[in-house]
């Protein structure tokens, strides 16, 4: 399969293109798909696999704040880009680690920033119920949350979950 800078999504965002992907059972070890993609073709060296795509892959879009420090990082030049990319690529490290699965990290992100008040926690609480995660489960990290934060996390776990139905539904 071979598809150049042909898609609306590739045309908007180049760093996402995905150009050839071959897949194919493993010589070596039967029972095993081998799996080969190109990215990016036009890249300049050192650049990197677009960060935005691992937002899209967790929350289905990329959060207007994340999108805000892509551009000001793209606008401010090689120097901030730079910076930007050291930045997602620790996030990526931590955010998927190899003993816990997504939707683990994703339910303990929101508890640790629903306990903050955070609005992002409606972006991991998204996250964790594409990963998988029940209504029950995130009610219990609210729970959770309350042991440390106290009513405020409480009285504010219902609009914690209404909201994440409300974007939910935006996404789909």
């Amino acid at each position: 399969m071979s598809d150049h800078l042909s898609g609306t999504r590739a045309l908007a965002d180049p760093a996402i293109d995905l150009t050839d992907l071959f897949a194919f059972p493993s010589p070596s070890q039967g029972g095993l798909l081998v799996l080969v993609m190109n990215v990016f073709p036009n890249a300049r060296p050192g650049a990197l696999f677009s960060d935005a795509a691992s937002y899209e892959e967790l929350v289905g879009f990329v959060p207007p704040r994340v999108k805000a420090r892509f551009a000001r990082a793209e606008a401010a030049g090689p120097v901030r880009e730079e910076v930007l990319h050291a930045q997602e690529t620790v996030r990526n490290r931590v955010m998927y680690p190899d003993c816990l699965d997504q939707r683990t990290v994703q339910l303990v992100l929101t508890g640790i920033l629903h306990s903050k008040l955070s609005d992002a926690a409606t972006l991991h609480g998204l996250a964790a119920r594409r990963a998988g995660a029940t209504d029950e489960q995130l009610q219990a990290v609210i729970d959770l949350a309350y042991l440390f934060t106290g009513m405020s996390a409480a009285n504010r776990g219902p609009a914690l979950l209404e909201s994440i139905d409300e974007l939910e539904a935006k996404t789909r």
